[in-house]
């Protein structure tokens, strides 16, 4: 029997919620389209290692969200959230990565991003946190919000 991971407090605005995945891991990429795929409400229109390629490919699939590895192609990926989101900005930005130090972080929801996982998060927490980002709410994975908030205070003090 497969466990409810459909959290009904965050449901879908209308339909599925179609989601882009960019990594340059093929391994990481076909291990969330799986996860992905348990859920009713979520449906992957593309998928790719080359991030402009994927972008530029899918973005005439109308996506919701994109679940983007901040390693893809290593190209300098801030800009490229900042250029995502300016080019198109209903579009969400999930961030799933490795990268655990503060700036890094707070770059990427500085250039546009609503949510941030590390790579090795629970089914649960990437289905609750596509659904929170998509519903127009901002997500930081646990294990690390304590610090990335502490960075946030250091960074406004006078």
């Amino acid at each position: 029997m497969k466990p409810d991971l459909t959290f009904p407090e965050y449901k879908a605005k209308s339909g599925k919620i179609k989601i882009i995945i960019a990594d340059h891991d093929k391994t990481s990429r076909e291990k969330i389209s799986s996860i992905l795929s348990l859920h009713p409400d979520f449906e992957v229109i593309a998928e790719g290692s080359d991030l402009s390629r994927t972008i530029k490919e899918a973005f005439r699939l109308g996506p919701d969200l994109v679940l983007l590895d901040l390693d893809v192609n290593n190209q300098n990926e801030i800009k490229t959230l900042h250029k995502i989101k300016n080019k198109f900005p209903g579009v969400k930005l999930l961030v799933i990565s490795d990268h655990r130090k503060d700036e890094y972080i707070l770059g990427a929801f500085e250039a546009g991003a609503s949510g941030y996982l590390l790579k090795k998060v629970a089914v649960e927490e990437l289905a609750k946190a596509i659904r929170a980002v998509h519903n127009d709410q901002y997500y930081l994975c646990p294990s690390i919000s304590k610090s990335v908030i502490e960075a946030c205070f250091r960074k406004t003090k006078i």
